[in-house]
């Protein structure tokens, strides 16, 4: 009874995030990839590929460079928004994972880092999705199944 109380708690907490707009935002973060493998890194539930809120903007240094040093100058890669190629205003980025084999994702909103946005941010190792592609309808935006 006590585990059934607990999970009607839990459902209802979650259903009032949900109402209220509470989403997940995934922190900046140093993360693995496959050394020269074709990735994807973004908050963008159109390609299929995390979620995000408000306009945030990603970007992307080697794994080599800590969170703290991942500054405009030392971007291998950045995104605002994906309007060519999933019709969205949230960010996706599509790179090589550098020989490293990590990068380093920090964030910020496109107008300043006062910009109110939630990125859950996923990396995702696929082929590249082009812009003629992206006018072929399609359920995952390019992934391998």
């Amino acid at each position: 009874m006590v585990l059934l109380r607990r999970s009607l708690a839990l459902a209802l907490v979650g259903a009032a995030l949900a109402i209220m707009g509470c989403k997940p935002s995934r922190g900046e973060e140093t993360v693995d990839c496959t050394p020269g493998a074709h990735i994807w890194v973004g908050c963008n539930q159109a390609c299929s590929i995390g979620e995000c809120s408000g306009d945030p903007w990603l970007q992307i240094c080697d794994g080599d460079t800590p969170v703290a040093s991942c500054v405009e100058g030392s971007f291998i890669a950045q995104s605002d928004d994906s309007t060519e190629l999933c019709f969205s205003t949230c960010p996706i980025v599509q790179m090589v994972c550098p020989e490293s084999g990590h990068i380093t994702v920090t964030l910020k909103g496109y107008s300043g880092s006062s910009s109110a946005f939630t990125c859950d941010w996923r990396v995702d190792e696929r082929p590249p999705l082009t812009l003629r592609d992206a006018g072929t309808p399609s359920t995952d935006a390019g992934g391998s199944s």
